[in-house]
């Protein structure tokens, strides 16, 4: 009898799974009208590019990007509370002539909406920003960006390449202030980080 109960919980378990919808991170982008319990996958895995340690070095100014992929991660929104998705964490260290400005690597051991860097929105070369130079096939990720010591947001745009003499990893980052923000005087209106375009090695 316990053998018969125990087989009757499995199968319960496993049918509560496979009820479970799964859809591309493309549809998620397309209509943001979740649907409640549903899972929004990375199912290319193109997020895996992404992850790992990357380096952008200018004489002794230099950005470290680390980047990490969660999947199935809980989320909620007002008309549906329980949906799950592939998101990228990440955080960021930045040296200006040889001066540590910001360091948060060692924050990555808690992967929530607390990082610096989180998203999981897809572009193709036409979405805003556009991307002219963009191969019309080429997909980009954008992110959330936080500095901790600012007011105010902004968005990294992230494409992947590898160099084809080397077989270098790479990423193209893009960042920038999202929106209008009423600061205080004297409150600093740009980020720690310079806005701009970095070429980062993986290391």
């Amino acid at each position: 009898m316990k053998h018969i109960m125990s087989s009757i919980a499995i199968l319960i378990l496993i049918s509560c799974k496979a009820q479970t919808p799964i859809f591309s991170l493309s549809a998620l982008d397309l209509d943001y009208a979740v649907v409640e319990g549903a899972y929004y996958k990375d199912v290319d895995n193109f997020f895996n590019n992404f992850e790992g340690t990357w380096l952008w070095q200018d004489g002794s100014n230099s950005l470290t990007i680390v980047l990490q992929k969660v999947e199935e991660y809980p989320k909620s929104t007002l008309n549906n509370p329980n949906w799950f998705t592939d998101l990228l964490f990440g955080e960021f260290k930045y040296i200006e002539n040889g001066v540590v400005v910001a360091d948060y690597l060692n924050t990555m051991a808690t992967l929530n909406y607390d990082r610096s860097i989180v998203g999981n929105s897809i572009l193709y070369k036409n979405d805003i920003p556009k991307c002219n130079e963009c191969p019309n096939e080429e997909i980009r990720v954008i992110l959330g960006f936080k500095d901790p010591e600012r007011p105010f947001y902004g968005r990294i745009v992230l494409r992947h390449g590898i160099q084809w003499w080397n077989q270098q990893e790479y990423i193209i980052a893009k960042l920038f202030v999202k929106g209008s923000y009423v600061v205080p005087d004297g409150t600093p209106l740009e980020f720690r980080v310079p806005d701009g375009e970095y070429l980062l090695l993986k290391q």
